[in-house]
């Protein structure tokens, strides 16, 4: 039986899973963790329960499918063994985000913070203590992401999209095209090219395939038309040429 702090009762469900969080955010083999850590971390979240219950908890986990194994001691240790990926692994991905000049310093940050917690905790400090990211060669523009987002949405969906194209001037103010004029585009694919992303689709303006930066793309909206569908190849689109917007 489990009882709450304030008199009622939680759910199996709700203990189980602080109980996996617990176990994958401190734990690997150099950081076991005993039944007198858990009922401590347990309480903290007002949750108190009896050593044969945390032990049912624990064979729940690894019915799930969580790798926890136990270190037979006077007082036995538990830590999760297995992670989706090796430190190595993640280390490649750090270095890919860190390279990436389309990814901004900040958004850098956030995706490698997010990378670490796929590793063990020991393996994820010295992950992180080896972080260097040189803001210099970074993109500025935050809301790449969310054009990415609905470009691969509008993709998905066959619409056409609407946005604004600017360039930026020696002072790195933004400078629409056209006099922010609204390009109208029926979206094809997202290319990468030269540590930037590129969209591929139709000018309807220019009725030509043309390639957009996508860290240029202002305001970028989803229309309700279907986009324009041509027989194309985009193999041969890849590297940007004269249709570039650049």
């Amino acid at each position: 039986m489990v009882h709450m702090q304030n008199g009622g009762t939680m759910a199996l469900t709700n203990r189980t899973l602080i109980l996996f969080k617990y176990f994958w955010e401190t734990t690997d083999e150099a950081h076991p963790i005993s039944l007198t850590d858990i009922s401590a971390h347990l309480k903290e979240h007002g949750i108190t329960a009896d050593p044969r219950t945390l032990r049912n908890d624990i064979e729940q986990l690894v019915e799930f499918g969580v790798d926890i194994v136990k270190e037979r001691r006077v007082q036995n240790l538990y830590h999760v063994a297995t992670r989706h990926f090796e430190a190595p692994e993640v280390k490649l991905l750090i270095d890919a985000v860190q390279s990436a000049r389309f990814i901004t310093p900040g958004k850098s940050k956030e995706l490698v913070k997010r990378l670490t917690t796929f590793v063990a905790p020991g393996d994820a400090a010295l992950l992180e203590r080896h972080l260097y990211i040189d803001s210099r060669v970074k993109a500025v523009n935050e809301s790449v992401y969310i054009s990415v987002d609905r470009i691969q949405t509008a993709i998905a969906e066959r619409r056409k999209i609407a946005f604004r194209y600017f360039d930026y001037s020696p002072a790195k103010e933004r400078v629409h095209r056209n006099g922010g004029k609204v390009y109208s585009v029926s979206p094809y694919a997202l290319l990468r090219n030269n540590d930037s992303y590129y969209l591929v689709g139709f000018h309807e303006h220019r009725q030509q395939i043309a390639k957009f930066r996508v860290d240029r793309i202002d305001g970028l909206e989803r229309c309700f038309i279907p986009v324009l569908l041509l027989t194309m190849s985009l193999k041969a689109s890849a590297t940007p040429s004269k249709s570039v917007v650049r």
